[in-house]
């Protein structure tokens, strides 16, 4: 057998041998040193040895079970199986019947009788040869063993009686076998084994694995983990066999399996009763940072507690008071039964917070007890919660809400505290779980009919209800919530201030049913951290939907976005930032925040806050031209909502989505969501402004300018009832102005389009490009071109690719009415080619978009006129007409001359654009 740094306690029993075989008194060895270094590897060798020596080896291993059972170490010692060793029947049958009486009358006496028997059992066994008695865990050997043994060290001759003592460290090694009684024997030696050394575990772990690992790094490992405990380590070994090792990249870094964790039981087993105790509370306690507090847990002395705490490190198990490793804290903590474990989190959290411990601290073991029955655990909780929500943690709060729902506390707070809990409750889950938080809105509902709700918790009552498109339900909580708003407090409140603006940009219908907002009291919010980032970020979005926004709000906004990562409970700022910059027309800053932030969101892939980011993305590429991306991303988000029956916001993404298809010619399925059925709070809210916009684009594109001015219209009207009339929301203005032109009504078209260029000023790029290119197409010839390519230059710089294809479009139709036909080729195929970017397979001029007039009359031309004509919309001469079509210049006057007539045209500068865009199998004009 291989001992590790044993050589010298292993000369030590030698010698023992020695001196107890040649003297003429008995010979007692105690092996002592902490439980897992390696005391029984150490007796067994020198059983190994005597027995080799001709010597007798009665063995016996002691545990906490029998502790308390007499003659129990002694039966051990006579079970040995050799003929010459047996005991005799009767013995044996004396000392089963004193461990049998144990409680009764005759225990006593048959306990010293069958010691008796023992004794002259061992004298006649000495005569033959010697005797080497060994007793493993002896600290947990009964009373009555150990004065059996004791009796026999002085009474036995010859003395060829040899007895060996492994005993761990501790409190429990005094029980039977004190120091005291085994320092009188004249005989008594003592060794010590101690951990081992670096060099030492690296010589176990060489043995096993050289050649597999790194050993001096495999090693190292160990003995941090370890301390040098002989028997933790070779738990080790036995968890990582070559075979593993071989397969894993890591393999130099030791995995700890169940064999480590039956190791680190077994330590705690052989060990004192008390040290597992303490184990098991600085396991609950997670570290045992005084002996104080530990020694209230498992009630001990504090001095017992410092005692027992060197008995644990000497395991090898804590390293300065705490766990060498967390699998010790798992495998300590599992091993517990479960009521036994969550008492002891219970008793911990009672006694932390006595002491002023933190409250996530405090909390943890409030939550692994797993009850909450005292108004300071609720209390707790509910700080817990809030605290997690400022670190963006909603599964930690959620956890902490739901207990403290469960167990409420029956006392005269009870019912303001279940509305509070579930008011936090509906709080959180309504960005997680909106299906699982529906279960919190009947209980708040009902505590704000009987007028038991808190206005904070009547507002997040309130967005939750309009989150489900419940519109008459929140239009009541808004009622009951409106008399509380005379209290100056409440009305300043952060929380109601934000109620107010959200309702402005998101729900105006509602808006009136609450005073304006005015400025907040700027106290703290009492749901969810961070209050002030929220305000920031509605008290921009706001400004920017009034058509107000400056450099401050983009300023704020960007500070928002740095300051915030994306989770469910800062969502709601991250979002409304978003939407600032979309409002504000910095697509390109727009996407690289929402981009980063959907990484994060889509780790909750379906959540509400990865779906509304989803959406605001497809927004993002609706409106720099990325068309297919925009139905994309718009098709899935509807198919999240849908699926989910998330009420009223499941239509968000409907506009976009509209708007998109119909960018891409595909009218039939653009059809099909014009004829959908759409929920009133949809329609009352901002997105059903959008909504009414793309509906109104639907019109024109299939035809039907009037329905389409209609539409636009009714929007624009709504837009300025509710204070929302900002064309980077619904440029509705450009899309009544559009048909209008259709309609043949320039002038109104041009009044409404100055409104729109007057709104916009210098900020917004893309609606003002926009509105340029269709007063180009309200005004005449002269004033066409500057205005498309102002309208050009804006698009381009503000990165709206599709707006920008239509404008290159107008801008070539008019450079080939005057006859610079080379740009007006480059323009043209240019506007193609980024229509084809767009996701469009060619781009139709627009019938409007002609100098004067409309097609009508084109289709009335012959094949050769058609011809003339398109040649000379291309800014073709008549000469070189004739010579292209292999004419005479007179054929070609004529032919010109009924085309005048028939499109009702005096000049070729009036010619419709979509005549010179017409294939004519000829090059265009050089």
């Amino acid at each position: 057998m291989t001992l590790t740094e044993r050589s010298a306690e292993l000369s030590v029993l030698r010698d023992a041998f020695q001196y107890g075989t040649g003297t003429s008194t008995g010979t007692v060895v105690a092996i002592e040193g902490p439980v897992g270094s390696g005391k029984t590897r150490l007796l067994r060798a020198f059983a190994a040895d005597a027995a080799d020596a001709a010597a007798l080896v009665l063995s016996a291993a002691c545990s906490r079970l029998e502790q308390d059972m007499p003659l129990a170490a002694v039966h051990q010692l006579l079970q040995d199986r050799e003929p010459h060793a047996a005991a005799e029947p009767a013995v044996r049958a004396l000392v089963e019947r004193a461990m049998s009486a144990v409680g009764t009358e005759a225990e006593g006496a048959l306990v010293n009788a069958a010691c008796r028997e023992t004794l002259a059992f061992f004298q006649r066994l000495t005569e033959r040869c010697p005797v080497v008695v060994c007793v493993d865990d002896a600290h947990h050997m009964d009373a009555a063993s150990a004065h059996c043994l004791l009796f026999a060290l002085r009474r036995l001759r010859p003395p060829q009686f040899i007895m060996l003592l492994a005993r761990s460290d501790g409190p429990a090694a005094e029980s039977a076998l004190t120091h005291g009684e085994l320092l009188s024997q004249a005989g008594y030696r003592s060794v010590r084994t101690r951990p081992l050394s670096p060099a030492g575990v690296r010589e176990l772990v060489g043995a096993r694995l050289d050649g597999t690992v790194d050993v001096d790094a495999f090693a190292a490992a160990c003995h941090r983990i370890t301390g040098g405990s002989p028997r933790l380590v070779e738990a080790i070994l036995d968890d990582n066999p070559v075979g593993d090792l071989l397969a894993r990249p890591d393999r130099d870094d030791p995995v700890l399996g169940e064999s480590f964790d039956r190791a680190v039981l077994s330590c705690l087993y052989r060990g004192s009763e008390q040290v597992a105790k303490l184990a098991q509370g600085i396991a609950v306690l997670g570290a045992a940072r005084a002996s104080v507090l530990p020694a209230r847990l498992v009630e001990m002395e504090p001095n017992a507690v410092q005692a027992g705490i060197a008995e644990l490190t000497g395991m090898g198990l804590l390293d300065r008071g705490g766990f060498r490793d967390g699998r010790v804290r798992r495998s300590v903590l599992a091993s517990m039964a479960p009521q036994a474990r969550a008492d002891l989190h219970w008793r911990a959290a009672e006694l932390l917070h006595d002491a002023g411990e933190s409250t996530r601290t405090v909390a943890g073991h409030v939550i692994a007890a797993n009850r909450a029955g005292a108004p300071w655990a609720i209390d707790v909780l509910h700080a817990a919660a809030r605290l997690a929500t400022s670190e963006h943690d909603a599964d930690t709060a959620r956890t902490c809400l739901e207990l403290a729902a469960w167990t409420a506390v029956e006392d005269d707070r009870e019912g303001g505290r279940r509305a509070e809990t579930h008011a936090m409750l509906l709080d959180v889950m309504w960005r997680v779980d909106p299906d699982g938080a529906e279960q919190y809105v009947a209980s708040l509902t009902a505590a704000m009919a009987h007028g038991g709700l808190e206005a904070s918790h009547t507002v997040t009552l309130i967005r939750h209800l309009l989150w489900c498109g419940r519109i008459s339900e929140a239009a009541e909580a808004l009622t009951s919530l409106a008399p509380a708003m005379d209290d100056p407090a409440v009305a300043s409140s952060p929380f109601v201030r934000i109620l107010q603006l959200w309702l402005l940009h998101s729900f105006p219908v509602l808006a009136r049913l609450l005073p304006p907002p005015g400025g907040g009291s700027g106290c703290p919010g009492t749901l969810l951290n961070g209050i002030d980032v929220r305000m920031r970020s509605a008290e921009a979005l706001a400004e920017v939907l009034a058509n107000g926004a400056g450099r401050h709000v983009l300023l704020h906004t960007r500070q928002v976005l740095q300051s915030q990562l994306c989770s469910e409970l800062s969502f709601e700022s991250v979002y409304s930032a978003l939407l600032t910059l979309l409002y504000s027309e910095q697509f390109a800053e727009a996407a690289q925040w929402c981009d980063s932030h959907l990484a994060v969101a889509a780790q909750r892939d379906g959540s509400p806050c990865h779906a509304m980011l989803l959406g605001l993305r497809a927004e993002i590429h609706l409106r720099t031209g990325d068309l297919v991306a925009a139905e994309r991303a718009a098709r899935r988000v509807t198919a999240l909502f849908a699926e989910r029956r998330w009420g009223a916001v499941s239509e968000l993404p409907l506009g976009c989505l509209l708007q998109a298809q119909i960018a891409l010619g595909k009218l039939d399925e653009a059809a099909e969501l014009v004829e959908r059925r759409v929920p009133l709070g949809f329609l009352q809210s901002r997105s059903g402004l959008g909504y009414r916009y793309a509906v109104g684009r639907f019109r024109l594109a299939t035809g039907d300018p009037q329905a389409a001015l209609d539409d636009f219209v009714d929007c624009g009207d709504l837009a300025r009832a509710w204070s929302l009339d900002a064309p980077t929301l619904v440029p509705w203005r450009a899309g009544a102005a559009e048909a209008l032109l259709r309609l043949g009504r320039p002038e109104r078209a041009r009044e409404l389009l100055q409104e729109q260029l007057a709104l916009v000023g210098d900020r917004y790029p893309r609606v003002r490009g926009m509105t340029l290119r269709l007063l180009a197409r309200a005004a005449d010839v002269q004033e066409r071109r500057a205005l498309l390519t102002e309208a050009e230059e804006l698009l381009r710089a503000s990165g709206a690719r599709f707006e920008l294809a239509g404008t290159l479009m107008d801008l070539g139709a008019v450079h080939s009415s005057i006859g610079a036909a080379r740009r007006a080729r480059v323009e043209t195929r240019l506007a193609q080619e980024i229509a084809r970017d767009c996701g469009v397979a060619a781009l139709a001029p627009r019938p409007d978009a002609a100098p004067a007039g409309s097609d009508a009359g084109v289709e009335s031309l012959t094949h050769a006129e058609r011809q003339v004509a398109s040649l000379a919309a291309r800014g073709y001469t008549n000469r070189e007409i004739a010579a292209e079509l292999f004419v005479t210049s007179s054929t070609v006057e004529q032919h010109l001359t009924k085309v005048f007539r028939k499109l009702k045209v005096r000049q070729r500068e009036e010619l419709p654009v979509s005549l010179g865009l017409r294939g004519t199998g000829r090059p265009a004009r050089r």
